[in-house]
């Protein structure tokens, strides 16, 4: 690069921390989720430290507090680039579900339903509907979809699908348009974000809608398609 004092050399760096996220230079996520399951096995590793009897009470209060965060941050940019990376994140929770008295011996889909959270690649799908839902709201919609003008029945809310190849297909404002198309009007044109949510919840857990989302997770995509068709509420702690 040239410059006033002369040319200089451009230092090439595989991977740089900005904002508390990970960037590669081949522009996948695979270390932020390394680095943040690290971390909350970290965290894990001191509760137990600490508890010599965790409860499913203490459980809940203390994984939403200390752990879920270092899973979910920046949860809109931080994608799964390759199979591997949800898995990773999951096994957190795996190990965490296993630290109740009583749920050690039990298979993961019976630790879920005694302890009520849905897996974390659930969690990710319904937030990224939520955002698209206030995106919608707030009339800021087009700056990160192409609204379908030919659709009339959608009212002005269906996304047109755009073609997307490798890293592209990850970006929130493309693996979110089928599960968001697939939506009932109802739950689209819900008056409310209190009522949407309710319905969207209903919606999750009727449905297949996450098909269009979730990338294959061999043993977990059937936990979610078992948990999804239970009939269970999300627990929103927020």
């Amino acid at each position: 690069m040239h410059g006033e004092k002369g040319p200089e050399n451009i230092t090439r760096i595989d991977a740089k921390k900005d904002l508390g996220v990970w960037f590669s230079s081949n522009m996948s996520f695979s270390l932020q989720y390394e680095k943040s399951a690290h971390k909350a096995f970290a965290v894990l590793r001191m509760i137990r430290r600490t508890f010599s009897r965790i409860t499913r009470t203490d459980l809940q209060i203390l994984f939403w507090a200390y752990v879920r965060p270092f899973l979910e941050y920046t949860n809109p940019v931080v994608y799964p680039g390759r199979m591997k990376d949800p898995i990773l994140i999951e096994r957190v929770q795996r190990a965490a579900s296993k630290m109740v008295v009583g749920l050690k011996s039990m298979d993961y889909e019976t630790r879920l339903a005694v302890l009520g959270p849905f897996l974390l690649e659930y969690r990710r799908l319904r937030e990224d509907i939520l955002l698209t839902h206030a995106l919608f709201d707030q009339g800021l919609a087009n700056r990160f979809f192409t609204v379908d003008p030919a659709n009339t029945a959608g009212l002005g809310k269906n996304i047109f699908e755009l073609r997307a190849h490798t890293i592209g297909q990850n970006f929130f404002s493309f693996r979110v348009v089928a599960a968001w198309n697939n939506l009932p009007q109802t739950a689209v044109h819900a008056p409310s974000g209190a009522q949407f949510k309710t319905l969207l919840d209903t919606c999750l857990c009727e449905s297949l809608l996450w098909q269009a989302y979730c990338p294959a997770l061999g043993t977990e995509r059937a936990v979610l398609h078992s948990f999804f068709t239970c009939g269970f509420q999300v627990n929103d702690s927020r």
